[in-house]
């Protein structure tokens, strides 16, 4: 088995497009990447379990911002964190 190697690559930017109903990333290394709203579960704990977030709006995905340092990205008004790790799964899944 080959050993993985951490994941250097860094987000630079993201938006949210809402006809696509998508986040659109460029990376530190020239690459985009395009991830629908879809791919991704959002979960909240909630009593002591995950459960199923709401499914979030326009408004609120339109929020998103890149996080700690570029590793990530967050919507803080619907409490949703995506390390650029998971992104790349959602879409290759």
């Amino acid at each position: 088995m080959l050993a993985t190697k951490p994941i250097r690559t860094l987000i630079e930017t993201v938006s949210y497009e809402a006809k696509r109903r998508c986040f659109q990333l460029s990376l530190n290394n020239g690459a985009s990447l395009s991830v629908p709203i879809d791919l991704l579960a959002m979960e909240l704990w909630e009593n002591g379990q995950l459960k199923a977030a709401p499914r979030p709006t326009d408004a609120q995905l339109s929020t998103v911002q890149v996080w700690s340092g570029g590793r990530s990205i967050d919507i803080d008004c619907i409490k949703q964190n995506f390390g650029l790790e998971q992104l790349l799964k959602a879409v290759t899944a």
